[in-house]
């Protein structure tokens, strides 16, 4: 299981004596909902999962009124089994880009206090015109981004006290011993080449095989394509073509 940076800065968030929303941005499959969703089967006895592409049906909880109690009603009939206890709740709403009253909603989740909610967006900027009014002062912002080098030790199983050692070399300007160099570079190639999209790194780690890495990064660039065809306009659709028609070596 890969171990994410983002996790301790969730961990802060929540421990805030009085939070707000928190919007979580970044780009597909870098990792935001399995994050979120570790750090909430952690951290509260009770979370409500709501995706908007998985089930546009929920999309309908905030066709209507938007004050909490409305929202509370809603979201115990279309979501099966599930508990909203005040304190103990995390409400996740993600894809959160596809409904913008969602958006909206967060104003009233914030201020209503009895519900901690987390918020996932990977096209925000593109449905931005969408949304009734954003809710300016009641969401904390969060932009994430695809693994870093040190993440990426981590999930090689680097131990925690190596790769300190090196951060303490750096920081006394003292030259590293050669062997540790020289393993450093070998993982920094190595992260180079795989790059940061958690279901790469974990291929790799599962199966040392370039083959297998470069087929899930032919995979996700072809996904992301097909974002740019659907969401493009006028001479930008153009663009995505080439895009799409962009070979990965």
């Amino acid at each position: 299981m890969l171990k994410r940076k983002v996790h301790f800065d969730l961990l802060e968030w929540k421990n805030k004596p009085r939070k707000m929303s928190l919007l979580v941005k970044g780009a597909r499959q870098i990792g935001k909902t399995f994050s979120i969703t570790q750090f909430a089967q952690e951290q509260y006895l009770h979370y409500i999962y709501i995706n908007f592409v998985e089930n546009p049906a929920y999309i309908a909880i905030f066709e209507g009124d938007l004050d909490i109690e409305t929202l509370i009603k809603q979201i115990t009939l279309r979501v099966p089994g599930i508990s909203l206890i005040p304190g103990k709740t995390l409400i996740f709403l993600d894809e959160i880009q596809n409904c913008p009253k969602a958006q909206t909603a967060l104003k009233f989740i914030t201020i209503d206090g009895r519900f901690d909610c987390i918020a996932t967006g990977s096209l925000l900027g593109i449905k931005s015109k969408e949304i009734p009014s954003f809710p300016v002062g009641y969401v904390e912002h969060y932009d994430m981004y695809s693994m870093d080098f040190e993440e990426f030790l981590w999930g090689k199983g680097i131990p925690y006290q190596s790769i300190n050692d090196i951060k303490e070399y750096f920081e006394m300007k003292e030259k590293i011993p050669p062997a540790m160099h020289e393993r450093m570079m070998e993982l920094f190639r190595e992260f180079i080449v795989v790059g940061g999209m958690p279901r790469v790194v974990q291929e790799f780690i599962n199966t040392n095989n370039f083959n297998s890495v470069l087929k899930l990064q032919r995979d996700i660039i072809n996904d992301y394509a097909s974002d740019i065809t659907k969401y493009a306009e006028g001479s930008e659709k153009t663009k995505s073509g080439f895009f799409i028609g962009t070979k990965l070596y």
